[in-house]
């Protein structure tokens, strides 16, 4: 009994092959048998199905981090008044401090589409807003 090493492994009939068996199908079979004829066949295709599964979610995970390194949206437009380029900054500063009666006006006179500006100030002073928040709860 203890020569089971040296001896050949026999191939064992099973009902249908193993890369057919469906996985509850596989682990019932893994599970009831003691029989290393079956056991070994099985744990090796079960294996195999695990590597593949675990490949193609790595596959996966590399794709949505590829994609979500991407920057969404459109690529932003940049625009010049008197020489110097329209930043989030500029923007509000003119129209807060009452360069421009509306943010319209200044579209119109730099040539950008419509409310394009006025998106562009709206999300700056969100953030701006969210800024002063932040630093206010260090301050408690």
């Amino acid at each position: 009994m203890d020569n089971y090493e040296s001896s050949p492994l026999l191939p064992m009939p099973f009902p249908k092959p193993l890369k057919e068996m469906t996985n509850e199908y596989l682990t019932k079979l893994l599970t009831g048998k003691f029989n290393y004829n079956v056991l070994i066949p099985g744990l090796t295709e079960a294996v195999l199905r695990k590597d593949n599964q675990i490949a193609e979610q790595t596959r996966d995970i590399a794709y949505l981090e590829q994609k979500a390194l991407q920057k969404p949206g459109r690529k932003r437009w940049e625009f010049y008044i008197d020489g110097q380029e329209l930043t989030d900054e500029y923007l509000m500063e003119l129209i807060d401090r009452g360069h421009y009666d509306s943010i319209s006006k200044l579209e119109k006179a730099i040539g950008a589409g419509k409310n394009q500006l006025r998106n562009h100030y709206n999300k700056a002073k969100k953030k701006l807003i969210q800024e002063r928040k932040v630093q206010s709860y260090g301050n408690r």
